[in-house]
């Protein structure tokens, strides 16, 4: 959109709108209970992070193991979750095992390399620990000042990936996010995420800022691969029913914004990464769809990402849980 009076205008009602909403992407408990734990949190892992690589890597793995031994409930959620997805490389046993144990490792690295990314990534030179590998039509998007509904699964580093959306795009970024429900967590990550230049829209009470955003060129950040809680549609993931988000499909068909597909991948270089963005659909493409034929494609495009590294998704999620088996029972 060219720089206007209309556009400043609109900016601006859209800063005083995001300040007036900012409350909303807090957790809702606080208390002295949940000071300490976020205190407590906040003092774990800023030590650890300090620590050099390959003692933080043992401490990942110890934990990890803890963690799959304790936590049944996700442990056994991934294993359902890696077969159905991973059918010709897994089989019961060992292998299995691996994967899982490599889900928990992979959940932590993530969140350690969280709390030490802007001292060992910083602002000035980010663009340079990332290699960027774009599909066609995509730096034509950039430029064309669009606003996107950028969609992307939980693999790779997420958090990384949004802060190196400034370094390619010279719009503003806006990640739709569930806050944490410990207030004092969410209030550290809130300023985190700001503090890298990206605004944060919650799930609840700030989607309807969307069309507006869309409308300045700004670029919206959705994790869609999660059992939704709330209304659904049920739609093919890994060739399989789950629920997804019905708000999300609706959004993208109500919105008619390009929707881009990528993700950001950890190397073997510490802190340095590989963002591919791998496809773009056009409004046009998915007009006369309705919800689940929407969520089935965007599904499939999520697929494509998490296959091009499944060492680093979070098959930690009971992705189908109140599901049906098959899509003849969902009939």
């Amino acid at each position: 959109m060219p720089e206007t009076t209309e556009r400043a205008a609109l900016l601006a009602e859209i800063e005083a709108e995001y300040a007036e909403q900012r409350h909303l992407a807090l957790g809702p408990k606080e208390g002295v209970g949940q000071t300490l734990q976020a205190v407590a949190l906040r003092a774990v892992l800023g030590t650890i992070s300090r620590l050099p690589r390959g003692v933080q890597d043992a401490f990942i793995t110890g934990a990890a193991h803890l963690a799959k031994r304790v936590d049944s409930k996700h442990a056994d959620a991934a294993r359902i979750f890696i077969k159905q997805a991973l059918p010709c490389a897994v089989t019961d046993g060992p292998l299995l095992e691996q994967r899982v144990l490599q889900a928990y490792r992979h959940i932590f690295r993530v969140t350690l390399d969280s709390e030490q990314f802007d001292r060992c990534v910083p602002a000035p030179r980010r663009a340079e620990h990332n290699t960027m590998v774009k599909c066609e039509g995509f730096d034509e998007l950039v430029a064309s000042g669009r606003g996107v509904l950028m969609i992307t699964p939980h693999v790779g580093d997420w958090e990384a990936g949004s802060a190196f959306v400034p370094t390619f795009c010279d719009r503003r970024f806006y990640a739709v996010v569930k806050p944490p429900r410990n207030r004092k967590v969410s209030e550290h990550l809130l300023a985190v995420r700001e503090g890298r230049g990206i605004g944060v829209l919650p799930r609840r009470g700030g989607m309807n800022m969307i069309g507006k955003l869309l409308a300045t060129g700004s670029w919206i950040g959705l994790l869609l691969d999660h059992r939704p809680n709330g209304k659904h549609v049920v739609a093919p993931f890994f060739n399989r029913p789950a629920l997804c988000e019905r708000s999300a499909a609706t959004l993208i068909k109500r919105m008619k914004a390009p929707l881009v597909f990528g993700s950001t991948f950890l190397t073997e270089r510490p802190w340095h990464y590989r963002t591919v963005m791998n496809a773009i659909i056009e409004p046009e493409e998915l007009a006369g769809l309705d919800p689940v034929a929407i969520q089935t494609r965007v599904n499939a495009e999520m697929e494509r990402l998490i296959l091009m590294a499944p060492d680093q998704y979070f098959w930690l999620h009971d992705r189908y849980r109140y599901a049906p088996e098959s899509e003849a029972d969902s009939d």
